[in-house]
Formats: structure tokens, C-alpha cells, sequence
């Protein structure tokens, strides 16, 4: 991991990134020098895409909701909850930005997106969006075909709206639980921080290879879950990483390499047919 550092200023004063945060940062919100000027662009960006009213989540700071601790627990109802509020979309794109400074997984992030746009002269999935930050990325990195997909409409048509707003462009959107992906569409997919909330990976690695060409290849962290973790947080219902690799090889797949990011790893599974 480089080691070179930028000092920045954020919203709740100074801190440093290392390089690698540094790019992230301005992948994720390009011209950016500081966690700060991207917070003020994020706020510039929702004022154009959804009006005053989302502009001011952002200058509200992280919804309570966001704040984890080891005494309050994330229902599953809660997560219905924050999906039925627009302002969980602007608060999950502030978290993003906000976090890059205590993220332990920018290298896997960076590695993993650059991975991914190797293949921008083909057609890129991002399984699992969020708010947008990795689509809005690899379209920074070069890739022109770019889908993005979830589980919710509203949240696909506000990564829709970013994705217009910042390139001019049309982003063609997969609602995962609705309608069944593009058939053998797509060369590379980025599934990052998505199977800890998976709790059949099987079914939804199943959902994903219709959608894939012959020797397309597809990046994801397992992200190992301890029992803490699953007594505190409902929602993190995923499988452990043997189980979720057993489930890609029955499903075609075989296991390209396996990269080491401090405590964290990112996958490399290519599709066989």
C-alpha cells in the first residue's frame, strides 16, 4: 500500500489520508483535494438532482441510523425503514464520502475497481450499488457500458439521476429482486461489501449467470462476519467464505486468484459456461 499522505480537513476537523484514500476520494467525487470539498460537491450534486430538501440531509450530517455501536442493533425493520426515507439515498452517499478516511478497505476497493475496468472496452456490472459510489467510479476509470443493480427502484433511479447528472449519460438499471438481468451481457462484475447481508449466496450467484458471457469474470470480498457481529447487526445474515466459494464452483465457476488486503479479501471467480 503506498504510504504517501495528503492532509485534508473534514466536517469534524483534521485528519490525513493515505494515497490510496486519496485516489479513492477522487474517484468517488472527482476534483476533490479534501473529504471536505467532496462533502460540498455531494451537496452541490443533490441540490441538482433532488432539491433543497436532499441538499440539506447533507448539511444535516449522517442520519443516527449510520452510527453503529456495540449497544444498538440495526433491525431488519429498520433497514425497510431507511429505504422508505429518500434521505437514507443522500445520507448512504455522505457515508461513503465520509468514511474513506477509517475505510480498511480502500486497497481492496481500488484494486477491485481497476480489476473491473480492465474490461471497460466490454459490458460492467455493478451488482449491488448502494448509492452509486463504485458505478460513478468506473465510469471515472474508463468503462462506457456500465449497469448498475439493487434491490429497490427508488434507490436504482436516484444512482440513475448522479450518474446523469455528473456524466451526461443514460445508466441502464437492474432491479435484482424484480425482473431478471440482460442474458449474457456482461464481462466483469463488481460485487463489493454485498454477500454479509446475503443469506443465500447460492441463489443469488444463480440470478447473476444468466447474465454473464463465457469467461467473464466477477470480484468480490466474502467479508467474513464474527458472532458479535451477528448478534448486533439483524441484517448481516451471510455465509462464510468457503461456503460462498463451494457455492460459486457449483454454480460454473473457478477461482482465478485470491488477494490479501490486511484482513480483508478480494476474490477473482471467472465464469466457465
Amino acid at each position: 500500500m503506498n504510504v504517501g499522505r495528503a492532509e485534508v480537513m473534514d466536517r469534524k476537523g483534521s485528519s490525513e489520508l493515505t494515497a490510496d484514500q486519496q485516489r479513492y476520494l477522487e474517484l468517488i467525487s472527482p476534483g476533490s483535494n479534501s473529504v471536505a470539498d467532496a462533502v460540498a460537491s455531494l451537496r452541490i450534486e443533490m441540490m441538482a438532482i433532488a432539491g433543497p430538501e436532499m441538499s440539506s440531509r447533507i448539511d444535516a450530517g449522517l442520519d443516527p441510523r449510520f452510527r453503529r455501536s456495540s449497544t444498538s442493533a440495526l433491525s431488519q425493520e429498520a433497514v425497510s425503514a431507511l429505504f422508505s426515507d429518500p434521505g437514507y439515498f443522500a445520507n448512504n452517499a455522505l457515508n461513503n464520502i465520509q468514511k474513506v478516511a477509517q475505510d480498511d478497505k480502500v486497497a481492496l476497493r481500488l484494486r477491485a475497481l481497476n480489476e473491473v475496468a480492465a474490461f471497460s472496452s466490454g459490458s460492467v456490472l455493478d451488482f449491488g450499488c448502494g448509492a452509486g459510489a463504485q458505478v460513478l467510479a468506473l465510469r471515472a476509470l474508463g468503462c462506457r457500458t456500465l449497469w448498475a443493480a439493487e434491490v429497490d427502484d427508488a434507490l436504482l433511479d436516484f444512482v440513475r439521476r448522479r450518474y446523469a447528472h455528473r456524466f451526461g449519460e443514460d445508466l441502464p438499471l437492474w432491479n435484482i429482486l424484480t425482473t431478471p438481468g440482460p442474458e449474457a451481457s456482461f464481462d466483469a462484475v463488481l460485487i463489493l461489501d454485498v454477500f454479509p447481508v446475503i443469506e443465500d449466496p447460492a441463489a443469488t450467484i444463480a440470478a447473476i449467470v444468466p447474465t454473464l458471457r463465457a469467461g467473464a469474470h466477477l470480484f468480490y470480498n466474502p467479508a467474513p462476519i464474527s458472532q458479535k457481529q451477528r448478534e448486533t447487526w439483524a441484517y448481516l445474515v451471510g455465509r462464510d467464505p468457503d461456503q460462498i466459494e463451494q457455492a460459486f464452483l457449483r454454480a460454473g465457476f473457478s477461482k482465478v486468484w485470491n488477494a490479501m488486503f490486511g484482513t480483508h479479501d478480494l476474490v477473482c471467480q471467472r465464469f466457465d459456461g
